[in-house]
C-alpha cells in the first residue's frame, strides 16, 4: 500500500541528511482532506503517490498495484474501502491524475447548482436592500404608510435570515472543495512529485479541463447581471427623491458586486494557490521552520511576495497582530469619518483618497480580492452617500425657498441628468445650477431650495438627509470592516509564510544554537559512558528480534518477520490514531494544537511504534555521533545484511534506498572495531557476487574503509569466477 506522505519524513527521499540515516528532525503528521465518507464525489487529497517518489513501508512494486488490494496492506487506503487506482510512475502519469482531479473539481465549482444558488442569494441580498429602503421611506415620509413599513421590515429581517443562514450552511463545504482545488493544484510542487521521473514530455502531459461551456455560462449570467446593475444604477442617478436613489444605486451595485464575482470565478483559468499555511498544504512540511532545505526557497504560488517580503519582512515579523488590527481599524475608521462629508468637502475628498489608497493596501497585502472588493464598493457608496448627505444636511438647516425662472436648460449628449439655470426674482441668476430638470423648459416659473453661502447646490424638494446618513452609516461600518478584516488576515498569513521560508532575519538565535550543541554533546558522551550502555539495552529491547532476519534456521526468520509485519502494523494504526487526533484538536493553522496533552500522548505514541521497527528504528542517530559508537549499529548492519542474503524479501518488506545510502556512506571510516570490520568485508564480498542493485555502488566506500588481505582475495576469487 502507498503511504500518505507524512511530516516525519517517513515518506519523503532521505537521501544527504546530516543526521544519522533518516534523521526524524521534523515532526507532525499527515493532512488529509479527503472527506471521511469514502464514496465522496469529491477526489481524496492527498493522493497515493508513486512508487519511485514514496516508496510503501512493505516495498510493494508497482506491478502490485491495480485495481485490487494489495498482498502486503495492513492498514486501511487514503480511498477507504473503495479499490485503489493503479499508481503512476512517471511524471507524465501523476500530471493526469491532478488533470482529472481538477477537472472534477473545477466542474464541482462552476456547477450550475451553484450558479442558480449564487443567484438567488444575490436576489436575496437585493430584497433585503429593497425592504430596508422601503421601510425607512414609509417611516420618514410625509403620508407613510406604517403597516408597510413594519411588513417590509417583517420581509427584509426573514430575507436577511435566510442569507445568514445559506452563507453558514454551505460555508463549510464551500472550503472544503476550494482547499481541495488549491492543495491540488499546489501539488505538482510536491518534492515527491518533482522527484518522480519523467517518462514524457511534461510540457505535452494532460491539462486540467477548461470546462469552458460551465465558464461560458457564468459569464453570460454576470453580463446580464452587469447590465441590469447598470440599468439600476443609471436609475438612481437620475431620481429626484434622493432615498429612491439610495435604493436603486445600491440595488445595482449588489448585482454589480455579484457579477464581479461570477465573472472572476469564471475567467480565473489557472488556479492560484492560496495562502493556506504550511501545515494545510501538503508537501510543504520540507518548508519548516526547524528543517531548511534548498527546496521552497519561492513561495507556492506568491511570486508577487518577491518585493514585498524584502521591504515588509521585519514589519511582519515583529509586529503583533493585535497591533495590526487596532491600528487598521483606526486607520480605516478616522479615513471613513473624513469619507463619510461631516467635516466638509475639502476633508471627504481626501477622505476618498485615502479610502483609495487603503483599499489598494488591503489588495496588495493579501493577495486576495475576497476583502479588497468589498472595501472599494463601500468605499465609492460612503463617498457618494456621504457627499449627498453633506449637501442634504446643509439644506436642511439653512437652505431658503426662492421662487424664479429658469434661464436655459442644458441636456447631456449622452446619458445623464439635465441641469438648469435659474434666476431669482430680482433678476439675479444662482449661483450653482438646478440638477433633475427634465419636465422644465426655459421661461417655466419654478421653486428651489438655496444655500445662501453656496456650499450646496439648489433642489427642487425638500431635502431628506436622514435615509442617506443611514446609508453613510451602513457603508462606513462594511468598509472599517473589511479593511480591518483584509489586513489582519493578510499579516497572519503572511506572517506564517515567511516565517516558513527562513529568511534571513529568522535564522536560529545564539540560544537555540547553543542548546543543539548541548543535547548533541551529551547524547555523544552518553555513547561512552554507562548511560550509553543502558541505551544499548534499550535498543536491544527495542529491535534485538531483527537479528532474526538474517537467521539460518527458517522458524527463526518467520518468527521475525511477523514481528516486522505487526510492528509496521501498529505504526500505521498509530499514525492514523495521531492525524484523527490532529484534526480533532483545532482547525487547521492553529498553534492550540501543539499545547494538548492528548496530541503530545498520541505523537510519543507513534515515535514509540516507529523506534520498534525498521528501517524506522533506524531515522534517530543524534547529529555529530560518530557511528562507531552508535548503540544503533548492529541493527544498521543487521539492515544491511539482510538487503544483502534476501534482496526480494527486503524490497516487499521493508525498502528503503535512501537508508541504505546514508548507512553505507557514514559506515566508510578506517576505525571500526575488529568484528565490525569483518562483517563489513563478509558483506561487500556478498555484494559482489550478486547482481547489481540500486545503491551498490557505495559499497566501493566500504571496501576502501575497511580493506585488508582476506577482503581483496575474496574480491580476486570473484573476478575470476565472472572471467570463467
Amino acid at each position: 500500500m502507498i503511504r500518505p506522505v507524512t511530516l516525519y519524513g517517513a515518506g519523503r527521499r532521505r537521501v544527504g541528511h546530516k543526521n544519522g540515516a533518516g534523521s526524524r528532525r521534523e515532526k507532525g503528521q499527515t493532512m488529509t482532506t479527503s472527506s471521511p465518507n469514502a464514496r465522496s464525489p469529491l477526489p481524496p487529497f492527498p493522493p497515493e503517490l508513486p512508487y519511485a517518489a514514496a516508496p510503501s513501508p512493505y516495498g510493494t512494486p508497482p506491478a502490485a498495484y491495480g485495481t485490487g488490494p494489495s498482498p502486503y496492506d495492513t492498514g486501511p487506503s487514503a480511498y477507504g474501502t473503495q479499490a485503489r487506482p493503479f499508481a503512476p510512475t512517471s511524471r507524465h502519469e501523476l500530471l493526469a491524475l491532478r488533470a482529472e482531479a481538477l477537472r472534477v473539481l473545477v466542474g464541482k465549482d462552476l456547477a450550475p447548482v451553484r450558479l442558480v444558488s449564487g443567484t438567488l442569494l444575490a436576489l436575496a441580498v437585493g430584497t433585503v436592500w429593497v425592504c430596508l429602503i422601503g421601510t425607512v421611506d414609509d417611516l420618514t415620509r410625509e403620508g407613510g404608510d406604517p403597516a408597510r413599513a413594519v411588513f417590509a421590515a417583517i420581509v427584509g429581517v426573514l430575507a436577511a435570515v435566510g442569507c445568514a443562514f445559506a452563507l453558514v450552511r454551505g460555508r463549510e463545504p464551500r472550503r472544503h472543495r476550494q482547499r481541495l482545488l488549491h492543495t491540488w493544484a499546489a501539488w505538482h510542487q510536491h518534492p515527491a512529485v518533482t522527484a518522480t521521473p519523467v517518462a514524457h514530455d511534461p510540457d505535452h502531459a494532460p491539462r486540467a479541463s477548461g470546462r469552458y461551456g460551465l465558464r461560458i455560462l457564468w459569464m453570460c449570467a454576470a453580463a446580464v447581471a452587469v447590465l441590469f446593475g447598470l440599468v439600476l444604477v443609471s436609475r438612481g442617478a437620475g431620481n429626484d427623491r434622493a432615498l429612491h436613489s439610495v435604493g436603486f444605486g445600491g440595488l445595482g451595485l449588489v448585482l454589480l458586486a455579484a457579477a464581479a464575482r461570477g465573472g472572476w470565478k469564471a475567467c480565473r483559468l489557472a488556479q492560484r494557490v492560496r495562502f493556506t499555511g504550511i501545515d494545510e498544504i501538503p508537501g510543504a512540511e520540507h518548508l519548516s521552520p526547524r528543517s531548511p532545505s534548498a527546496r521552497g526557497t519561492k513561495p507556492l504560488g506568491t511570486a508577487s511576495l518577491r518585493d514585498p517580503r524584502t521591504r515588509l519582512a521585519r514589519f511582519t515579523i515583529r509586529t503583533p497582530a493585535w497591533a495590526v488590527t487596532c491600528g487598521s481599524t483606526l486607520v480605516a475608521a478616522l479615513t471613513a469619518v473624513a469619507a463619510s462629508g461631516i467635516a466638509g468637502v475639502v476633508v471627504l475628498v481626501a477622505g476618498a483618497v485615502i479610502a483609495l489608497a487603503l483599499v489598494i493596501a488591503i489588495g496588495a497585502y493579501d493577495y486576495r480580492p475576497r476583502y479588497a472588493v468589498p472595501a472599494l464598493i463601500a468605499a465609492i457608496c460612503l463617498a457618494g452617500f456621504g457627499f449627498a448627505a453633506s449637501e442634504a444636511r446643509i439644506l436642511a438647516d439653512r437652505g431658503v425657498w426662492v421662487d424664479g425662472v429658469v434661464t436655459d436648460v442644458r441636456k447631456p449628449r449622452g446619458k445623464g441628468s439635465p441641469s438648469c439655470g435659474v434666476r431669482d426674482e430680482d433678476g439675479k441668476p444662482l449661483a450653482q445650477r438646478v440638477s433633475q430638470c427634465h419636465d422644465y423648459e426655459p421661461g417655466d416659473p419654478v421653486r428651489v431650495i438655496v444655500d445662501p453661502e453656496a456650499e450646496a447646490s439648489p433642489s427642487f424638494s425638500t431635502p431628506s438627509p436622514d435615509g442617506l446618513a443611514v446609508a453613510t452609516a451602513v457603508s462606513a461600518l462594511v468598509f472599517v470592516a473589511t479593511a480591518t478584516t483584509g489586513m489582519s488576515r493578510g499579516h497572519r498569513n503572511r506572517s506564517r509564510l515567511l516565517r516558513a521560508h527562513r529568511f534571513p532575519h529568522r535564522l536560529p538565535s545564539a540560544r537555540d544554537l547553543a542548546d543543539t550543541r548541548r543535547v548533541a554533546g551529551k547524547r555523544e558522551s552518553d555513547a561512552g559512558t554507562d548511560t550509553g550502555v543502558d541505551e544499548a539495552a534499550q535498543w536491544h529491547d527495542r529491535l534485538g528480534w531483527t537479528h532474526g532476519l538474517t537467521a539460518d534456521d527458517p522458524a527463526v526468520r518467520a518468527a521475525a518477520l511477523t514481528r516486522l509485519a505487526d510492528t509496521r502494523r501498529d505504526i500505521q494504526d498509530t499514525l492514523d490514531e495521531l492525524n484523527g487526533m490532529w484534526r480533532r484538536k483545532s482547525p487547521p493553522g492553529s498553534s492550540r494544537r501543539y499545547r494538548e496533552p492528548d496530541l503530545t500522548r498520541a505523537s510519543v505514541k507513534y515515535a514509540e511504534a516507529r523506534s520498534r521497527s525498521l528501517p524506522d528504528g533506524l531515522w534517530d542517530r543524534p547529529p555529530g555521533t560518530d557511528i562507531t559508537r552508535w548503540p544503533g549499529l548492529p541493527y544498521a548492519l543487521c539492515f544491511l545484511e539482510w538487503e544483502a542474503k534476501h534482496p526480494r524479501e527486503w524490497t516487499q518488506l521493508a525498502k528503503a534506498w535512501g537508508t541504505k545510502e546514508r548507512l553505507l556512506k557514514d559506515l566508510a571510516v578506517t576505525h571500526h572495531a575488529e568484528p565490525v570490520a569483518a562483517r563489513l568485508a563478509v558483506l561487500v564480498e556478498t555484494v559482489v557476487g550478486r547482481p547489481y542493485r540500486c545503491k551498490d555502488h557505495q559499497y566501493v566506500r566500504i571496501a576502501r574503509a575497511v580493506d585488508c588481505t582476506d577482503l581483496r582475495r575474496g574480491l580476486e576469487a570473484a573476478l575470476r569466477s565472472e572471467q570463467d
